[in-house]
């Protein structure tokens, strides 16, 4: 059986890759959940604590998968489209701005299709639940639950 710690180390890897290349400087209890090889976690913090920073990277080093795995498909969900536009918000700006844009292959923003595709890894896709029925698809590997 694995322990924890051996459970979220592939996960940590790309943790720190994202970390370093987009020069993101958790704060103790971001450190803390980054680091917490649980299956499932819930953040409850106060205002402007980074929560919705926070899980940007949380679902971009997910979807930079682990080596020898099937390519990873990765969800950030909103419960509206304004919601989602503001975490995705942080994704694009690393896509674009910092040595991100090294790993990523394309990424679009427009409604309705909003994906990000990692050079030989995964993929994340930004949903909202304005419609439940753009829900269904593929089975997912990892899934980040903004302002649930």
């Amino acid at each position: 059986m694995k322990t924890k710690a051996a459970r979220s180390l592939p996960y940590l890897r790309g943790y720190e890759v994202v970390r370093r290349l987009t020069g993101y400087e958790p704060n103790p209890p971001q450190e803390r959940f980054h680091r917490d090889g649980t299956r499932h976690r819930i953040v409850a913090y106060g205002r402007q604590t980074g929560k919705t920073h926070g899980a940007a990277i949380e679902a971009l080093a997910g979807s930079l998968g682990t080596e020898g795995q099937p390519r990873p498909v990765w969800w950030v969900l909103a419960p509206t489209y304004d919601g989602l536009q503001e975490i995705w918000e942080h994704v694009r700006q690393w896509a674009a701005d910092s040595e991100l844009k090294t790993l990523v292959a394309r990424i679009t923003s427009q409604k309705g299709n909003m994906e990000c595709e990692i050079v030989r890894a995964g993929v994340l896709r930004g949903k909202s639940a304005d419609d439940p029925d753009n829900l269904r698809g593929p089975a997912l590997h990892g899934l980040v639950i903004e302002e649930a």
